[in-house]
């Protein structure tokens, strides 16, 4: 199971908030400077302030939950608080809240126990972010002014700059509040990331916004730490942290914005800096320098970012073009597989056709010859010389189609056999065969047959493929003065190979597509007997082993066949 990280963060930013303002509450129940105000001779922390922070924290875990009644309540009090603190700053009233819990001790500054008018605003807020929790977009932007509010107030402490921590009415954001807001800016922004996925470089508008809002508190902290230091130092890098921010943004011209409101904060922070007397040369080149730093950096980033757009858009063209490419192969590998199965059937149909018909033949074709032979031994006297050689061509041509039709019912009947996977002795089953060859044959044979690989298939097609190699191998060297068949085989890459070699008429090679095929013929029936259907048996059987075949031919000078068979 996966740990989303960002849901930890938001678990400890609420835990802190929570420990942050119980801790101020002991010290105040204790007389405890330190966790009351830090350091002695910094603002106290109000007892209100402290409760907000515990407020705050527990409304933001309940919307957790999912109890958002019981979150807009503790979001009122919160309102209800800041908002009566500020009418009191506006109108000058005193209606008893500050001190409501316990009396402040810590001052003698009028109204005692009030927080600071700057806090009292960041919980003004916090409570309307918290009442609008649902809406991320919003919080996002409402976290990052908080954010920004408190950072600038706790670079103030930083930096000794009272204005960024106290608004005036005497009363000023403790650095401890202006951390928290600090940490309660950060986790409505969290929480705001989390729920609108804003992961990776993804963003959307409402994103830039925020991110404005945390690029105007970077850029203002740097500018009251800019206030802080005399003009000889190179405040100016700093900004540079500021244009980097831009790669987040989804608004092209955002790097453009942002430098200029670094080199606006830089000049400004030239007139109001501290002067360095007689010196004022050094503080005019190094902001000179500066702004030359900012441009430079920002002419860089553009161009990379850009680069990274374009890098970006021809990525995702190419994710595009490879979805497309898929849903075309998907189309077409369900048409191929579509027609696949239509040949498949027609094939069968074809099969089934050519079965049928070659049986539905042999009926006839039996009467045929018994006929003939009939008339042959009981007519022949009353027939003269053209009459028995015309009846003897219908013999022999009925006898030719008994053996064709023989051949057809074979091709047929391979096709529709299953076959039967068995060890095989090739070098027996050779020997075997060219034995019956020999038989046929009155002329010399000289043969050269090495042991053999042992194969592994169906004993009867395999049987039948050597038959028909070997048959022909006989029959088209037959008209040699002496018959040459050499037989070897070897094993290679998972395949057995076996090669049979004669020296007989051979082939031209241009006809090498039509050799395997049904009916196909290269001689004529006077030179050898045939029926055209024996090698296109042989490719058929190879087929369904999932083997190869090939063949290699000079006219006259000879023949070499070898096929493939897989060893498993």
């Amino acid at each position: 199971m996966s740990v989303n990280p960002i849901k930890y963060m938001m678990f400890f930013l609420t835990v802190f908030l929570f420990l942050l303002g119980l801790i101020v509450i002991i010290g105040w129940y204790t007389n405890n400077i330190t966790l009351i105000k830090v350091l002695p001779n910094l603002g106290p922390m109000q007892y209100n302030t402290a409760l907000g922070f515990i407020l705050i924290s527990a409304s933001f875990f309940l919307s957790v939950l999912g109890k958002f009644n019981l979150s807009k309540i503790l979001s009122c009090v919160i309102l209800l608080m800041a908002g009566l603190t500020i009418l009191q700053y506006i109108f000058e009233w005193n209606i008893g809240i500050d001190e409501l819990f316990i009396k402040d001790n810590t001052t003698d500054l009028p109204y005692p126990g009030r927080m600071g008018f700057n806090t009292a605003l960041c919980y003004i807020i916090s409570g309307i972010t918290l009442l609008n929790i649902k809406n991320k977009a919003l919080s996002g932007v409402l976290g990052s002014f908080l954010f920004g509010i408190g950072i600038v107030a706790f670079i103030g402490y930083l930096v000794g700059i009272d204005a960024a921590y106290n608004w005036g009415h005497s009363r000023f954001m403790a650095i401890h509040t202006a951390f928290g807001f600090v940490i309660t800016g950060t986790t409505f922004s969290v929480s705001s990331l989390l729920n609108n996925k804003f992961s990776g470089y993804e963003h959307n508008k409402t994103s830039d916004v925020w991110l404005y809002g945390y690029a105007i508190s970077f850029g203002i902290t740097i500018f009251l730490i800019d206030l802080s230091l005399p003009l000889g130092a190179n405040i100016g890098l700093l900004y540079i942290l500021l244009l980097l921010l831009s790669y987040f943004f989804k608004n092209k011209n955002a790097i453009f914005i942002l430098a200029a409101i670094s080199v606006g904060l830089l000049i400004l922070g030239y007139a109001l800096s501290i002067e360095m007397e007689n010196k004022k040369w050094i503080g005019i080149a190094n902001r000179s320098a500066s702004v030359f730093v900012i441009l430079f950096t920002t002419m860089l980033l553009n161009r990379i970012k850009n680069s990274n757009k374009k890098q970006k858009e021809a990525e995702n063209k190419l994710v595009e073009f490879n979805a497309n490419l898929e849903v075309l192969i998907a189309e077409r590998t369900k048409e191929l597989e579509l027609s696949n199965q239509y040949l498949d059937v027609a094939n069968k149909e074809l099969e089934m056709f050519s079965y049928s018909v070659s049986h539905d033949l042999k009926a006839p074709l039996r009467a045929l010859q018994g006929f003939s032979n009939n008339l042959v031994k009981k007519y022949s006297e009353q027939l003269d010389e053209t009459g028995i050689r015309w009846l003897q061509f219908i013999k022999d041509n009925a006898e030719r189609m008994d053996i064709l039709i023989r051949d057809i019912l074979t091709f047929s009947r391979i096709g529709r056999t299953e076959i039967k996977h068995e060890k095989i002795d090739m070098t027996s089953m050779v020997h075997e065969l060219i034995n019956q060859q020999k038989e046929f044959y009155r002329i010399p044979v000289e043969l050269t047959i090495q042991k053999l690989p042992e194969g592994k298939g169906d004993p009867v097609m395999i049987k039948m493929l050597w038959q028909n190699l070997i048959e022909n191998a006989f029959k088209y060297s037959s008209k040699n003065e002496k018959i040459k068949i050499t037989i070897v085989g070897y094993e290679n890459d998972g395949f057995n190979h076996y090669v049979i070699t004669d020296n007989g008429v051979g082939f031209d090679m241009k006809y090498y597509d039509k050799i395997f095929g049904v009916f196909q013929r290269l001689h004529g029936n006077g030179d050898f007997e045939g029926t055209g259907v024996g090698l296109a048996n042989v490719k058929r059987i190879i087929d369904k082993h999932k083997g190869e075949i090939r063949a290699e031919s000079t006219l006259n000078k000879g023949s070499k066949f070898e096929f493939l068979l897989p060893k498993n």
